[in-house]
C-alpha cells in the first residue's frame, strides 16, 4: 500500500510539474455554497526541518461544495500560497509564503536519510517562499487527514465535519520523511487530537482570556513543543494532551446521588444510595463518600451506611484530571430512636394518667387535661370512662354556672378548658346541663379580665372546632375572633421596636410559657396572615435564644418541664420539629430530649429534674408528646379538634330519627285504612308532623276509611258494640288530615260518643 501511495505520489508531481501557475484562488471552489457545514482543523507545518509552523492550527469552516483545495487556501489567505493545476481541478500546493528567518534544523533520521542516498541538502530557491524542490529535490507539500496520507489530490478530498487537516512540507523522500510510505528509523507520534485541542484555542472568541491562565500558557507552550517535534514520542503526545485539557478544564464534575435527600428524616439506621459521578473532560472518576468522616466503599454499586441516632452528614467529593473539585453533603437525621423513646413514654404517660386520673371532673388538676391527653392520643379507655367525666362536668356546671353562663366571675379560662376537655371527646359544649359553654366568651370585657390568658385560652377553645361565636343581648362589648388576634397581636413585648419578640405575665419581659401559649392560640392564623407569621417567627427567635445547653428554658431560678411542654406545644403548632429543627438544638439536646430527661420510669413528668412526679407536669408534659406525635404523623394540631365527630344536639338527632321514621312509615304502608294496625296512627304521625306525602295519599286514607265505616256501622253511630275507641281513633285519623267527621259515609262520628255508658264499657280506655 505505501508503494501505491508513493507512485501516486509521483505521478502528481509530475502532473504539478507541467501545469504550474502562480493563480490567486477564489476563497471558495467553484460551485460552493454559503451553507456551512461544519469546522476542520488545519495547520501547515515545517517541522521537517525543525522550525514549526507557517500556520498554527485553527478552525476552517467547511461550506456546501467545498474540497480539500478551498480549504487550504482559506486557511493560507490570499497571496500566502501558489499551486499548480486549479482548486476544482489537480490542485497541488507549490509554495508557501515563509519569510520567516529561523536555522534550519533537520531532524537527524532525516538527515541520515539523505546521506544514505548519497545527498547533500540544499537551500531555499525563494527567501520569501518554501517551495517544492527547496533544500532537496524530493521536497514539496504534501497534506494528511485525521493521520492518513490520502493517495489523490486535495481538489478529490471532500471534507467532513471534525476533519483534522494537517498540511506539511516534506524534506526528502516525497513523504517518506514524514511517515507517508516506506520504512523510517522512528516511530512517528499520531498529533491529531494534540493539534485539534490547540486550533480550537486559537479559533476561540475568547482567546486571550484563555490564555492569560499561566497554567494555560505552559500547556500550550508544552503543547507546541511536542507538536512542532518530529521525534516526539506517542506518550509525550498524550501527555501533552492530558495537561493541556487539565488547564483548560475548569468545570468541577457534577455530582448525582440517588437514594437519600438532603435534611431527609429517616426511620431505619440501615440506609443505601448510589453515587454517580459525570465530567466534561474525564469518563472515569470515582467519588470519595464519608459517612461522618468515614469513609464508605462501594457494594456492587451501592453505598451502604449505618447511620448514628441524630444527624448524619454523608459527604461525596468528586476529583477531575483537572483538579476540579466538587463536595456535596447530605444531612440524613436517623431519629427512630428518640421517636420510639418519646411513643414509649407517651404511652407509660398515658397508662399512669389512666391510673391516677379515676374520677375526671371539673377542674384545672382534676382531669381536664388528662382527658384532653387520652382524647387526643387516640389511647384506649374503659367504657364509660368519658361519660363519666362528662357526668361531672354536667353536674359541676349545674351547680356553679350563672345565668350569664360564666363557670367564674373573673376567669373565663373556666369556660374555655372546659370547651376544651369536652370537645377533645365529642360532646356537645352548646348544651352542657342546659347550658351554652360559649356564652361567657362573647363578653370580651369578661376576656379581658384575666389579661394574656383570657384572650388566648379564648381564641384556642372557640377555634379548637370552629365554634360560631354567639351574640349575646346585654354585654358590653362583643367577642370577635379579629379582637382576639389583635389583642395577642398587640401585647407582643416592645412591638414596633427592634427587640420586638414574645409575651409577657406583666408588660416589658418575655416570659416563655405566656410566649407559647400565645403561641399556640394564634397558630391557625400562621399560615394566613402576614402579621401573625411575622410576630410567631420573632417569638420562635427569641424562645431559641433563651434556650439553654440542655436543651429547656431556665425560668424564675429554675428549669421546669412545663416550659418546655408549652414551647413543644407552640412549636408543633406551626409545622416545627423541636427534635430536629436546629435553632432548637443546643449543645446536642432538643426540646424533645430536655423534656424526655424530666420523664419519670413508671410513667409521668417531673416539675424539676430533682423532684417528684408531678401532676401538671404530668398533664401538660403528655400532651406535648401527643402534639409532638401528632407532628410527626402528619395529623392535625393538638388544639385542632375538627377532626373529632361532635355529637349532634338533642333536638338535631330527635329530627333525624322522626324523619327516618316517617319515611319508614310512608314506605310501609302503603294502603292506609281503618283499624289499629292498620294506618289510622301512621297518618297522624305523617299529618301532625307536616310531612309531605304523594298526591293522593290522604285521599286514598279517606276513602278507605269511609268504604270500612259505611260497611260496619250502626244506625246508633257506633263501630263497634262494646269499644268506643274505635270512633274515637277514627276521629283522630281523620282529624289530622283536615276532613269533615260530622259526614263520612254519610255518618256523624261524634254520635256514639254521646252515650257515656256505652262509652264506659271499655273502662278508662273509653
Amino acid at each position: 500500500m505505501k508503494k501505491n501511495k508513493f507512485l501516486a505520489w509521483l505521478l502528481i508531481v509530475a502532473v504539478f510539474i507541467t501545469t504550474f501557475s502562480t493563480s490567486v484562488i477564489p476563497a471558495q471552489a467553484d460551485g460552493a455554497s454559503s451553507t456551512l457545514k461544519g469546522y476542520v482543523s488545519v495547520s501547515v507545518e515545517k517541522f521537517s526541518l525543525g522550525q514549526g509552523y507557517i500556520k498554527e492550527p485553527i478552525k476552517v469552516p467547511i461550506y456546501e461544495g467545498d474540497n480539500g483545495a478551498s480549504l487550504i487556501t482559506r486557511a493560507l489567505g490570499d497571496g500566502n500560497y501558489r499551486y499548480l493545476g486549479n482548486i476544482d481541478s489537480g490542485f497541488y500546493l507549490s509554495e508557501v509564503k515563509d519569510s520567516g528567518r529561523s536555522e534550519v534544523n533537520i531532524p537527524q533520521y532525516i538527515l541520515d536519510m539523505i546521506s544514505a542516498d548519497g545527498k547533500t541538502v540544499g537551500t531555499k530557491a525563494d527567501p520569501e517562499w518554501l517551495s517544492q524542490f527547496d533544500y532537496t529535490s524530493m521536497s514539496g507539500w504534501m497534506y494528511a487527514v485525521n493521520n492518513v496520507f490520502p493517495p489523490f489530490g486535495m481538489t478529490d478530498y471532500k471534507p467532513q465535519d471534525g476533519d483534522i487537516i494537517r498540511t506539511q512540507f516534506t524534506t526528502y523522500g516525497y513523504g517518506s520523511d514524514l511517515g507517508g510510505w516506506g520504512e523510517i528509523p522512528v516511530q512517528l507520534a499520531n498529533k491529531d487530537a494534540l493539534t485539534a485541542e490547540i486550533a480550537e484555542i486559537n479559533s476561540a472568541p475568547n482567546k486571550e482570556t484563555i490564555l492569560d491562565r499561566p497554567v494555560v500558557q505552559s500547556a500550550v507552550y508544552q503543547a507546541y513543543s511536542v507538536l512542532e517535534n518530529m521525534a516526539s514520542s506517542q506518550i509525550s503526545v498524550d501527555h501533552a494532551l492530558v495537561g493541556l485539557n487539565n488547564a483548560l478544564d475548569i468545570e468541577p464534575p457534577v455530582i448525582t446521588v440517588s437514594g437519600i435527600q438532603d435534611k431527609q428524616e429517616v426511620s431505619n439506621k440501615e440506609i443505601s444510595f448510589k453515587v454517580a459521578v459525570t465530567d466534561n473532560v474525564y469518563s472515569d472518576i470515582t467519588p470519595e463518600v464519608k459517612l461522618n468522616g468515614v469513609t464508605l466503599s462501594p457494594a456492587t454499586g451501592e453505598y451502604k451506611a449505618t447511620l448514628n441516632s441524630g444527624s448524619n452528614a454523608i459527604t461525596v467529593t468528586a476529583l477531575d484530571g483537572a483538579g476540579n473539585k466538587t463536595n456535596v453533603t447530605y444531612q440524613v437525621t436517623y431519629k427512630l430512636e428518640t421517636t420510639v423513646a418519646v411513643k414509649q413514654q407517651l404511652d407509660k404517660n398515658l397508662a399512669y394518667i389512666l391510673n391516677t386520673v379515676k374520677n375526671p371532673t371539673f377542674g384545672t388538676g382534676s382531669g381536664e387535661w388528662s382527658i384532653l391527653s387520652l382524647a387526643r392520643a387516640n389511647y384506649t379507655v374503659p367504657n364509660g370512662y368519658y361519660d363519666l367525666y362528662y357526668n361531672n362536668v354536667a353536674t359541676k356546671i349545674a351547680s356553679t354556672i350563672k345565668t350569664d353562663g360564666k363557670l367564674d366571675a373573673n376567669k373565663s379560662t373556666e369556660n374555655s378548658r372546659a370547651i376544651l376537655g369536652l370537645t377533645s371527646i365529642g360532646k356537645d359544649i352548646t348544651n352542657v346541663a342546659g347550658y351554652d359553654l360559649r356564652k361567657a366568651l362573647a363578653d370580651y370585657q369578661y376576656i379581658q379580665k384575666q389579661g394574656n390568658n383570657g384572650p388566648i385560652f379564648a381564641l384556642i377553645a372557640l377555634d379548637s372546632h370552629n365554634y360560631e361565636i354567639p351574640v349575646v343581648d346585654g354585654v358590653t362589648e362583643q367577642t370577635t375572633r379579629e379582637k382576639l388576634v389583635q389583642y395577642i397581636l398587640d401585647k407582643e413585648v416592645k412591638k414596633g421596636t427592634a427587640e420586638a419578640g414574645g409575651w409577657a405575665l406583666g408588660v416589658t419581659k418575655a416570659d416563655v410559657d405566656m410566649t407559647a401559649m400565645a403561641m399556640q392560640a394564634l397558630a391557625p392564623y400562621y399560615a394566613t396572615r402576614d402579621d401573625v407569621k411575622a410576630a410567631v417567627d420573632r417569638a420562635i427567635q427569641w424562645l431559641s435564644d433563651n434556650q439553654n445547653n440542655q436543651g429547656g428554658f431556665t425560668s424564675w431560678g429554675s428549669t421546669s418541664s412545663e416550659s418546655i411542654s408549652q414551647v413543644i406545644v407552640a412549636l408543633t403548632g406551626v409545622g416545627v420539629d423541636p427534635h430536629t429543627d436546629a435553632r432548637f438544638v443546643k449543645s446536642g439536646n432538643s426540646l424533645i430530649d430536655a423534656l424526655l430527661s424530666f420523664a419519670a420510669p413508671e410513667g409521668g413528668f417531673k416539675h424539676i429534674l430533682t423532684g417528684k412526679v408531678d401532676n401538671m407536669a404530668t398533664d401538660q408534659g403528655t400532651y406535648a408528646l401527643v402534639s409532638y406525635d401528632r407532628l410527626i404523623n402528619h395529623s392535625s394540631r393538638l388544639f385542632d379538634m375538627n377532626d373529632v365527630q361532635l355529637e349532634q344536639p338533642t333536638t338535631v338527632v330527635a329530627k333525624q330519627q322522626l324523619n327516618k321514621s316517617l319515611a319508614y312509615i310512608l314506605n310501609t304502608v302503603k294502603n292506609p285504612s281503618f283499624g289499629t294496625g292498620s294506618g289510622e296512627w301512621s297518618i297522624l304521625s305523617l299529618a301532625r308532623a307536616n310531612y309531605t306525602v304523594p298526591n293522593g295519599y290522604y285521599d286514598l286514607y279517606y276513602n278507605n276509611v269511609a268504604t270500612k265505616i259505611a260497611s260496619i256501622i250502626k244506625e246508633d253511630g257506633k263501630l263497634d258494640a262494646n269499644k268506643s275507641t274505635e270512633n274515637s281513633r277514627a276521629i283522630l285519623g281523620l282529624t289530622s288530615i283536615g276532613k269533615d267527621i260530622t259526614n263520612v259515609a254519610g255518618y256523624d262520628l261524634r254520635k256514639a260518643l254521646a252515650d257515656y255508658q256505652y262509652i264506659q264499657k271499655q273502662g278508662n280506655n273509653g
